[in-house]
């Protein structure tokens, strides 16, 4: 049982080590991005964004402007000419563009 022990705190220790100097662990896990879609239920290309955001593994809200009275407000507050309406951390992306998708991510 000691070994046990011994061995998870110095895992725990190595995973200290390992986060950048200055980072917590909560620090460490609200690095996730934050990332709000605008879509409506018929549009393809906000589907392709959602599947693209899913198959990355990210963690995002979908905001769907027909149904949703609130979301077109804020949709409208963006002054977008369409959907899909993608924001990353604030960053408004317009259409379905990986490549910007990944910039505002900071993955490319």
């Amino acid at each position: 049982m000691s070994r046990r022990l011994f061995l998870l705190s110095q895992a725990l220790l190595l995973a200290l080590f390992l986060l950048a100097p200055g980072q917590g662990i909560a620090q460490a896990k609200s690095a996730q991005p934050k990332i709000e879609i605008y879509v409506t239920s018929w549009c393809p290309y906000c589907k392709k964004a959602v599947a693209y955001f899913q198959a990355k593994g990210l963690t995002f809200t979908i905001h769907d402007i027909e149904s949703n009275p609130g979301a077109a407000k804020r949709f409208e507050q963006f002054h977008a000419q369409g959907v899909p309406l993608v924001v990353i951390n604030g960053k408004k992306i317009s259409g379905y563009s990986v490549e910007a998708y990944e910039k505002a991510l900071g993955t490319k």
